[in-house]
């Protein structure tokens, strides 16, 4: 209903700037993953933003152009799965799906309605973290040689998502000391 009354008001299909994955406002944050949240309209074009991160974005925006080819077969979890299958190999994918599935939404912001279900479909845990472990632990072991432009862009994610997982699987006495200063056993 927006857009036909946008095309009334301007006598044309509105172009259309998606300010997504750009993650300038929430800079603490990757915004990873399939684009989602966008009905079909007839515009005039459509564009997106891309992060500053400019290789992480490019399999979020692969799937835009899926989008574009065919917005009512869209699927966005098979065209984020096509996006990485077709840039690396089998395991580099499946592990970019992982860390993507928990770095995907940005956080409550002032006027921001968009939100991601990150972590979504997690039920148990412990399995996930150690797959999510298991994930960044292959990602910093093989990206610095398959995409070190990729890898210098994620580093510090990794870096991150990495104690978490230690964090919460309990493994680093230094990091449980941090957490729970007077609870360390042994």
């Amino acid at each position: 209903d927006d857009i036909a009354a946008i095309t009334r008001d301007l006598r044309r299909p509105p172009f259309i700037w998606w300010n997504w994955p750009v993650n300038d406002y929430c800079r603490r944050k990757l915004l990873l993953g399939p684009m989602s949240g966008v009905e079909y309209a007839p515009v005039a074009g459509f564009v997106c933003n891309p992060m500053e991160n400019c290789e992480a974005s490019k399999p979020g925006l692969a799937t835009v152009a899926d989008w574009c080819r065919d917005p009512f077969g869209y699927d966005p979890n098979r065209s984020f799965e096509k996006a990485l299958a077709e840039a690396y190999p089998r395991d580099v994918a499946k592990a970019m799906t992982v860390f993507a599935r928990h770095n995907c939404d940005p956080g409550e912001h002032e006027g921001w309605h968009f939100r991601r279900d990150e972590s979504a479909g997690v039920t148990d845990w412990t399995s996930e973290l150690k797959h999510l472990g298991d994930s960044v632990a292959l990602l910093k072991r093989r990206l610095p040689f398959l995409d070190a432009k990729l890898f210098w862009e994620l580093e510090g994610w990794l870096d991150v998502q990495g104690l978490q997982v230690e964090i919460a699987q309990n493994k680093n006495p230094m990091l449980q000391l941090i957490h729970h200063p007077f609870q360390l056993e042994k």
